[in-house]
């Protein structure tokens, strides 16, 4: 028997509420975390950025399967925004992937691609990989494409316009198909309940379509502009800073009514 929940997410209340549970939103947490220190310029001097042209980010996950099968395709989708556009790439690596599994994998996308085009010698992508503890790089981006997890909340926050995309084995996404029946799965849709950013799922994450829209929006600042403001919207619905101290409150309001 559950005396007591508290909940993360707004719609989480609403479920829980219907199903007659006693249930409290004490807001997200991340809204404590994401507290980038440092002003943009500090940032584009440091690492060499160019404030006039457009910052992709590269956010394949923080686990080696998620990477081994959605890096290629953002950089191939790079490729492609880089050909049509003067942009800059960054890449912020979760903290438990080694730096030097993330330059191999890039080298092996490069050696590939050269491969391919073996009579038009490709450049390799400008690409800066670097650690972003402190969410200082990734406030620089002008849009980013993410893999499907916190990632898209946090982007939300942060006001980062993306793009989601996930791809896992086929078994994996038909048996999550039979179990969670939800219209989307960026967290930051679910939060907004509707599609505020596009989602590239399994077979739709191809790099030729990701790039498409990525340079659709490039070219549409008004476009980008009403983004930030749905994504203004989803990082309201989360609440404001403090959910660790209401929910210490809650907590201990139960437990001396209970004794």
């Amino acid at each position: 028997m559950v005396n007591k929940m508290l909940v993360i997410f707004p719609f989480e209340e609403e479920t829980y509420k219907k199903a007659g549970v006693n249930v409290s939103f004490v807001g997200h947490p991340l809204l404590d975390s994401i507290q980038p220190s440092k002003g943009k310029e500090g940032v584009y001097r440091k690492y060499g950025l160019r404030p006039d042209f457009p910052i992709i980010g590269l956010m394949p996950g923080s686990r080696k399967q998620e990477i081994e099968r959605l890096l290629p395709v953002m950089l191939e989708a790079s490729r492609r925004i880089a050909e049509n556009r003067k942009v800059q790439f960054i890449l912020p690596l979760a903290e438990n992937i080694p730096m030097t599994y993330i330059r191999e994998r890039i080298t092996e996308f490069e050696m590939n691609t050269s491969n391919r085009f073996r009579k038009e010698k490709k450049a390799p992508l400008p690409l800066l990989v670097v650690r972003d503890e402190d969410y200082n790089i990734r406030r620089t981006m002008t849009l980013a494409l993410v893999a499907s997890g916190t990632a898209t909340l946090e982007n939300a926050c942060l006001g980062i316009p993306m793009i989601i995309i996930y791809k896992v084995s086929l078994f994996s996404y038909l048996l999550a198909r039979l179990l969670i029946r939800i219209p989307r799965i960026g967290l930051a849709n679910i939060v907004a309940g509707k599609r505020v950013v596009p989602e590239f799922i399994q077979q739709k994450a191809r790099a030729d379509e990701i790039a498409k829209v990525a340079c659709h929006w490039l070219n549409n600042p008004d476009l980008m502009r009403e983004t930030r403001k749905e994504l203004k919207r989803v990082k309201e619905k989360l609440g404001t800073p403090g959910a660790s101290k209401r929910a210490a409150k809650i907590i201990l309001e139960e437990v001396i009514a209970s004794n």
